[in-house]
Formats: C-alpha cells, sequence, structure tokens
C-alpha cells in the first residue's frame, strides 16, 4: 500500500496560482497550507486535496516567525491528518520526479527523516561562517564583534562553497604568515566568546549545534519528536533570540535525535555571489533532474514561467 504522505505549504504571497499549481501536482496527497495573510490578504486556493492551516503566524525570512509557523502546521497535520510522512515545501517548490517514484522512496523506509544538515563543528571554515548565528543573540554587541571576526577570518575575498544545500565561506587568501595568523587569532577570539561562562548556550557533548536547509521530510513519529522539543522553554528562549533560526531550530534537534537521517529530499538552485539562492532558470533544469532528488526549490512565482512548465512536463510525461 502506498504510503500516506502529508504536504505541508509555507505561503506568503500572491502566488495563488502557482500554489494551485503546485497542489495539483501533488494530488492524491493531502496538502495543508500555512498563508501568513498580513503579507497578501486575498490569498485563497481551491483545491479538493488542500485546506488552509488556521490561526497562521507571522513569518519573515530569517526570522523566529518561520519556525513557529512550521511548528504550528506541523502540529495541525498530527491533530488532524491522517499521514505516514510529511514532506515541507515552499510555495516556490516544484516535483521534479513522478510522485510514485517519491512514493517508492518514502516505502523503502531507508531514513526516518530527510533533511540536509551540517554540523557546525565539522572544520574551522564551517564553525567561523556559523557560530555567531549559531551562539550569540542576533544583533548584540557581542554577536556584532563575532561577524566582524569572521570577516578577519575569511578576508575580503572569501568565497561562498555550496555543502549541503546551503554555503560556507572559505578564504582565498593562501599561506600569507600574516593572513594565517589573523585566521588563526579570530578563530581563537569567537571560540572563547562562544564558550561558557562567558555564553549561555543550550548546546553540550549530546546536543550539538546545527545549521541546514528549511525544508526537511519526516515520518509521522519524528514529526511527534520534533514538536515535543520544539515546545521546551528552554529551547525556544534560546533559539528565538538567533539569526537566521529557522536554518537551525528543527535542524539542531533532529541532529541529535536517535532518528536516521537520510539526505534531502530537495534540490537547490545555485547560489549567488552574496550567498543567497537564485530563481531556476529553464538552463538549470538539468541539473535539478540529475541531482535524483524528488522537488526542486525555487522556481519563479508565475505559474507560466518557462522553467515551471518545463519541469512539470518532464514529470507528467514519464
Amino acid at each position: 500500500m502506498a504510503p500516506r504522505i502529508l504536504f505541508v505549504i509555507l505561503s506568503s504571497r500572491r502566488a495563488t496560482g502557482a500554489v494551485e499549481q503546485l497542489v495539483d501536482m501533488l494530488s492524491p496527497h493531502q496538502v495543508v497550507i500555512h498563508h501568513d495573510f498580513s503579507k497578501a490578504a486575498d490569498f485563497r486556493v481551491d483545491r479538493p486535496n488542500a485546506r488552509l492551516i488556521p490561526d497562521p503566524c507571522l513569518t519573515g525570512w530569517g526570522t523566529w516567525g518561520l519556525c513557529e509557523a512550521i511548528v504550528h502546521s506541523i502540529r495541525f497535520g498530527l491533530d488532524n491528518c491522517e499521514f505516514d510522512y510529511l514532506q515541507l515545501l515552499s510555495e516556490a517548490c516544484l516535483p521534479i520526479r513522478p510522485l510514485r517514484e517519491f512514493e517508492e522512496h518514502v516505502a523503502g523506509g531507508n531514513a526516518d527523516a530527510n533533511a540536509d544538515i551540517i554540523d557546525i563543528e565539522s572544520d574551522p571554515d564551517t564553525w567561523m561562517t556559523y557560530a555567531s548565528r549559531a551562539y550569540l543573540p542576533a544583533g548584540s554587541l557581542r554577536y556584532r564583534v563575532a561577524q566582524k571576526l569572521r570577516s578577519w577570518y575569511f578576508g575580503d575575498d572569501a568565497q561562498w562553497v555550496e555543502r549541503q544545500s546551503l554555503v560556507v565561506l572559505r578564504p582565498t587568501s593562501g599561506g600569507k604568515v600574516f593572513s594565517s595568523l589573523r585566521r588563526k587569532a579570530a578563530l581563537a577570539i569567537t571560540r572563547a566568546m562562544c564558550a561558557r561562562p562567558f555564553c549561555a548556550h543550550v548546546y553540550s557533548a549530546d546536543f550539538r549545534p546545527a545549521v541546514g536547509s528549511t525544508w526537511f521530510g519526516a515520518r509521522r513519529e519524528v514529526c511527534e519528536h520534533l514538536v515535543a522539543r520544539a515546545h521546551e522553554p528552554s529551547l525556544r528562549a534560546f533559539f528565538a533570540r538567533q539569526a537566521i533560526p529557522d536554518e537551525q531550530f528543527l535542524q539542531t534537534i533532529l541532529r541529535n535525535s536517535h532518528f536516521r537521517l537520510g539526505r534531502s529530499n530537495h534540490a537547490i538552485s545555485r547560489f549567488s555571489r552574496s550567498g543567497h539562492t537564485q530563481l531556476i532558470r529553464p538552463d538549470e533544469l538539468e541539473r535539478m533532474f540529475a541531482s535524483g532528488r524528488f522537488f526542486a526549490r525555487k522556481f519563479p512565482d508565475d505559474p507560466a514561467a518557462p522553467s515551471r512548465l518545463s519541469a512539470i512536463e518532464r514529470v507528467s510525461s514519464r
């Protein structure tokens, strides 16, 4: 029997046509949509397999509200829908493989959750890219100092390198003695700033900091675990004050859980030189298809965009 899959779409724009296009691609599976009506009050989706989540949260890029919206949506699904697996999508996502292949993937049971997650402590460059965000309150003096140290560590010619659906900075200044000493000093000072007793963080040997893509999939029991831990006061209070918590909060909980983790179901569009994802162009679709993943992001909002239509035609013809 095919697994029961619940799709959760996070929406905040007036992209009704694009969202309906996505919902049609996900049929016959259930779809619940979290829409921030403060951003677009006239949003409506009229599809038999879709419904809107009541009492939506206020959202915004890199804000705690986005975490609240994800947790609220998962909890709504747990309380109101029968499902075996939940997949989180954005309004800018589309399937890039037939849904039956995704069903087979979920039924295979090789992972309890699928997410691209990076251990922040895996190497010095990753640490310096994300430590200020993971440990220090956004906008605080310590955060600003750590950001300055990050610039000191990487220099002016650092490059963003794609890794696990995110990007990590890499220095390119070579092995000059001054540059090497500067990096070592910046790393040492940042580690001291992020260590107890100077920093009141929630991490330990058994709860390591992580960062990752917002878009994940998980079995029902994983969703129950995420919602339970997401309501722990100490975790909420800590992550609510961090910069871009939607790439840290649930990812850190997942990374430190006992569940089996597999790679994300998403292919992500190329990053700009400033480290932000760009809209998918038609000439990038082959790279997306070759990834072996099941969904891609981020497509233009326009339902008539050539990249969207090409992806839909490719999936529908297989």
